[in-house]
C-alpha cells in the first residue's frame, strides 16, 4: 500500500497548463525530490499536496484516505518555505509553538517538543532569540524545527536552501537528510538544483512542461536519463564520433589514455579550468568540443598547453533514452 498517491491530477491557471495528468506514489519514510526548471509545475504540485491549491481534476490519497478536498489544517502536513516565513515579533520558541498552540496541545508537551526540535536542528539555547538576531541558515533551521515539532505525516520543503550561501547550504543539506532519516518522516522537497536532488533523495521525480518525465533513483536518472532534456538538465552529455561510431558520455566517464591503449582517441586541447579537486578540459575532436573531467592528481604531472594533442578513452557510455541530435 502506498503512503501518498497522486492520481490523474490536473491544474490550469487561466490558459496556462500548470500540471498535466500527474500520477505517482510515495512509500512511507521516503525522501522525494521534485526536480525541474522554473515553471515546470513542481511548486504547484507541492502546494496541491499541502492543500494550498485546489486541483481542477484528479485525486490525492494519504494512507488510503482521499484528502483531495480536505482543508490544509486537517492534512497533518508541514511545509518549509524558501523565505523561512517566521513571525518577526515572536521568539524562536514562540514561532515553533505557534502551530501547536492552535492544535490545543498541552503546554508541557509543547515545551518538550520545542526542546527536542531545537536539539535536532542544532539550535539548543536559542529559544528566546528573535528571527532578526539569527543568520539566514539559523532562521531556516527554526522553520525546520517548527515543521517537525508536531510530527507531521509528510514534511514538504519548497526550495528551502536556495536563499543560502554555498557553505551554509551544504551543511544544512546534510543536516536535513540526517534529521529526515532519524525521524523517518516522509519528505517531499522541491528544487531546481541537480546536486541537491542527487545527494538528498531516495527517488527523484523529474518534471518538465507540467508533466512528469522520469521517476527513479538518483543513480538511475543520472546514468540512464529517459530523454535528451533529462540528460542535459542533470549534468553534461558529450556527443561525438569515434571511428564512425556515435558516442555519448559524461565528462567524468572519459579518462586520459596512452597512445597504445585500446579504444583510445586523440583530440586537441582547446582550454582547461582548474576546479579544485579536478580539471575540466575542453578537447576538440574533428569539430566536436568534448568536456572531460580529470582528477587533479592524475593530471598534475602533465604540463598543459593549448593546441597540444591529448589521448583519451571512453570508460562508460550513457544509457537510457538520450538520443543523438
Amino acid at each position: 500500500m502506498s503512503y501518498l498517491k497522486i492520481k490523474n491530477v490536473e491544474k490550469t491557471f487561466g490558459k496556462f497548463k500548470a500540471l498535466n495528468n500527474i500520477n505517482f506514489e510515495i512509500e512511507r519514510g521516503e525522501f522525494i525530490c521534485f526536480l525541474g526548471p522554473s515553471g515546470c509545475g513542481k511548486t504547484t504540485l507541492l502546494r496541491i499536496i499541502a492543500g494550498l491549491e485546489n486541483v481542477d481534476s484528479g485525486e490525492i490519497f494519504l494512507k488510503d484516505e482521499n484528502i483531495t478536498k480536505k482543508h490544509p489544517a486537517k492534512r497533518n502536513m508541514s511545509i518549509v518555505f524558501q523565505s523561512y516565513a517566521l513571525f518577526p515579533n515572536l521568539t524562536v520558541g514562540e514561532n515553533i509553538a505557534y502551530g501547536m498552540k492552535n492544535k490545543k496541545i498541552p503546554k508541557d508537551i509543547i515545551q518538550k517538543k520545542i526542546d527536542e526540535s531545537l536539539e535536532l536542528v542544532g539550535l539548543r539555547g536559542q529559544e528566546n532569540k528573535y528571527p532578526n538576531e539569527l543568520s539566514g541558515g539559523q532562521q531556516q533551521r527554526v522553520a525546520l524545527a517548527r515543521a517537525i515539532s508536531y510530527s507531521p505525516d509528510i514534511l514538504l520543503l519548497d526550495e528551502p536552501l536556495s536563499a543560502l550561501d554555498a557553505k551554509v547550504r551544504e551543511k544544512l543539506r546534510n543536516d536535513i537528510k540526517n534529521i529526515q532519516k532519524k525521524l523517518g518522516i516522509t519528505t517531499i522537497m522541491v528544487t531546481h538544483d541537480q546536486e541537491e536532488a542527487l545527494s538528498m533523495s531516495d527517488r527523484i521525480i523529474v518534471m518538465d512542461n507540467a508533466k512528469i518525465v522520469q521517476v527513479g533513483t538518483p543513480q538511475d536518472i543520472y546514468e540512464n536519463p529517459a530523454n535528451n532534456f533529462i540528460g542535459d538538465f542533470i549534468g553534461k552529455v558529450n556527443k561525438f564520433e569515434i571511428n564512425g561510431t556515435k558516442v555519448m558520455a559524461r565528462p567524468e566517464d572519459i579518462s586520459l589514455a596512452d597512445e597504445q591503449t585500446d579504444n583510445f582517441f586523440m583530440g586537441t586541447l582547446e582550454s582547461w579550468e582548474y576546479m579544485g579537486s579536478y580539471y575540466r578540459l575542453k578537447v576538440n575532436k574533428k569539430n566536436y568540443i568534448i568536456e572531460v573531467d580529470i582528477c587533479r592528481n592524475k593530471i598534475a604531472h602533465i604540463p598543459l598547453k593549448k593546441d597540444q594533442h591529448i589521448f583519451l578513452k571512453v570508460e562508460r557510455t550513457l544509457g537510457g533514452g538520450v538520443e543523438w541530435s
